[in-house]
């Protein structure tokens, strides 16, 4: 990558000057101050557009009306020029570029590496021991499918600590949720069997898990070992019940299902997550500083964001068609080696799951707007009660510390 600066802006020279190479531009105001961060396969063709007499968006005017200067970082392709400008977008959050609600990083199903392993939520840089299961898109997704886990495979879920420190079977073993590893009631080569289980189902290989669930049922019967029958009769039973629930029609790949919807002021992005044919729920986006964008751009940096640091699924249906779909497959193939499909205009049961996926986005923008009303109606009930000309702009909030009531201080 190479920097080009500025030092003194002129339009008539930049435009005479600028590379028609891909890379990455930066759009400064007064004091240096990072307004846009943008890019392109070709600078001189995307930057000449924001110099037209004519035609340019309110949200561009008012960006230009405001531009000192302009810095160019030539990359060596439009892939690596993406990656850039999200980097860049994370660490500054210009004011003219979209953000999402948040930058949480995504939960996923950590297996310790122990001599009885256990599963927990895990957020962060995985570079610890064990094997990651994920990612989910939220937490409430996590823990469905943790509580699924202990039902129908019996592993523990508690901290070393309070395992080393068991005198006797907790509350989970009565419960059959869990096989009590802690008092040696089951050994190691039993347990280890059914982290195997565990494993095969969170990667989604659940006809090979039910077979030999079903070798090993008829194998405990004819051997006349009826309590262990009938253990796994009931593990089958309650694996195949969850399923039912959790699998959509006959699908056993990986699709997000996309659906945007704008309603000035806001714009709701919804998602549903399948894995291996499972759901694993919805989440709602509210990006930020989506005005004066179109449905496409603010879909195109939603994508782009969302699946930055996570491997997008091998499908996306979506009700909107991305500003450029050419560089999101290009930016998928060379980071993580995935070709990922598009469908616009899904049919059948897909037609169904894209219409699901719209109706909560509706239903998302409706609660919001609910919400941001009601919120305001209680500012205005403050201001009149405070006497106040306007709407209150700031409200400071001092914490009082005091002893059971005494010594007060502030």
């Amino acid at each position: 990558m190479l920097p080009m600066m500025l030092t003194e802006f002129n339009t008539k020279v930049f435009l005479q000057n600028i590379t028609s190479h891909p890379g990455v531009y930066q759009m400064l105001g007064d004091e240096g101050k990072l307004l846009y961060v943008g890019k392109a396969r070709n600078l001189k063709k995307r930057l000449s557009g924001y110099f037209r007499k004519t035609g340019l968006s309110v949200k561009n005017q008012s960006l230009m009306s405001q531009v000192k200067d302009i810095q160019v970082i030539l990359t060596n392709s439009e892939t690596e020029a993406l990656i850039l400008e999200n980097n860049l977008i994370k660490k500054n959050h210009p004011k003219y570029n979209i953000l999402l609600r948040d930058d949480k990083t995504y939960p996923y199903i950590h297996l310790t590496e122990e001599k009885y392993p256990r599963l927990k939520i895990f957020r962060g840089s995985r570079k610890v021991k064990g094997k990651f299961f994920g990612p989910y898109p939220n937490v409430g997704a996590v823990k469905e499918t943790l509580d699924i886990i202990q039902k129908v495979f019996l592993i523990r879920n508690c901290d070393n600590t309070f395992f080393k420190n068991r005198s006797r079977p907790c509350l989970q073993y009565q419960l059959k949720r869990c096989t009590a590893p802690c008092m040696d009631l089951i050994d190691g080569v039993e347990y280890e069997q059914q982290i195997k289980e565990v494993v095969s189902f969170l990667e989604g290989k659940n006809d090979d898990l039910i077979h030999v669930i079903e070798e090993n049922m008829m194998a405990a019967a004819a051997r006349q070992d009826f309590e262990d029958a009938v253990s796994y009769r009931d593990k089958l039973q309650s694996l195949r019940k969850v399923l039912e629930k959790q699998y959509i029609s006959n699908e056993k790949g990986d699709t997000d299902v996309i659906a945007i919807v704008r309603e000035e002021p806001l714009v709701v992005i919804q998602v549903f997550y399948y894995r291996k044919g499972r759901s694993l729920g919805t989440q709602s986006y509210f990006p930020k500083r989506h005005h004066g964008h179109s449905i496409a751009k603010v879909l195109q940096s939603f994508i782009e964001q969302i699946y930055f640091d996570k491997a997008p699924p091998q499908e996306l249906i979506i009700n909107e068609k991305p500003e450029n779909t050419d560089v999101l497959k290009s930016f998928f193939f060379d980071r993580f080696a995935i070709s990922v499909k598009f469908s616009h205009q899904p049919r059948e049961h897909r037609a169904r799951w894209l219409k699901l996926t719209l109706d909560n986005a509706n239903l998302s923008l409706y609660n919001k707007k609910i919400s941001t009303m009601m919120l305001s109606q209680k500012f205005a009930a403050l201001g009149e009660v405070l006497g106040l000309t306007g709407p209150s702009r700031l409200i400071a909030c001092v914490d009082v510390s005091h002893t059971q009531g005494e010594a007060t201080v502030a």
